[in-house]
């Protein structure tokens, strides 16, 4: 039995040979592959992200602050009380004071500077979570 081929088929077989020659390029020579569009960047991204991290380390401390007084350094003691505190500061943080990765720097710079400057701000959320 003799296959004939048709157009459709030479097509296809083109395509197919086009693709096993791009890949073999790629792995030949893989600095040669098609650029890839990164997408733009948010310039204030990780400023964001500090400030927010800075926030939380306010935050965190003032915790283990209240947590310990009059028991020592229990996080030194047992490790885990680290995630605690940490996991009630990330609460305090989005769910009470709603402070998200979508805020602009000025509104997080406002919160660095209001928990630094008032240490009785979180007192009371934080006897809501412990």
């Amino acid at each position: 039995m003799r296959h004939v081929f048709r157009m459709d088929d030479m097509d296809f077989f083109e395509m197919v040979n086009h693709f096993f020659n791009r890949e073999r390029e790629v792995i030949q020579n893989p600095l040669a592959s098609e650029p890839v569009e990164v997408p733009h960047a948010d310039p204030h991204q990780e400023q964001r992200e500090a400030l927010r991290s800075a926030i939380h380390t306010l935050i965190l401390e003032q915790v283990r602050e209240h947590c310990e007084k009059g028991k020592g350094r229990l996080s030194v003691h047992f490790p885990e009380m680290a995630e605690i505190y940490s996991s009630v500061a990330e609460n305090i943080m989005s769910r009470d004071l709603e402070i998200s990765a979508e805020m602009d720097t000025e509104t997080l710079r406002g919160w660095v500077e209001e928990i630094k400057e008032n240490p009785n701000l979180l007192k009371s959320l934080i006897r809501e979570h412990l």
